[in-house]
């Protein structure tokens, strides 16, 4: 549910920024040119590890809580 909703805000921010982008207004502009690179990197430099952690973490809790399931590999029981 957390990654639909951060690709449902990052298709919107893409959209938003592409669209001032076109209108050309410069100092709103370049701001967001600065905060978008940011944005960008931060996504590629943490967001996939942090998000597999997340995931991770929470199956060995799920895996504690039925012996059953399989865990998705993460977890060794």
């Amino acid at each position: 549910m957390f990654l639909h909703l951060l690709r449902i805000a990052w298709i919107t921010w893409v959209l938003l920024f592409h669209l001032l982008h076109i209108t050309r207004v410069a100092r709103i502009g370049m701001f967001l040119h600065i905060f978008h690179i940011t944005w960008v990197a931060w996504i590629m430099l943490f967001h996939r590890a942090w998000v597999t952690w997340i995931f991770m973490v929470s199956g060995c809790r799920w895996q504690r809580k039925t012996p059953h399931h399989q865990c998705n590999g993460y977890c060794h029981s």
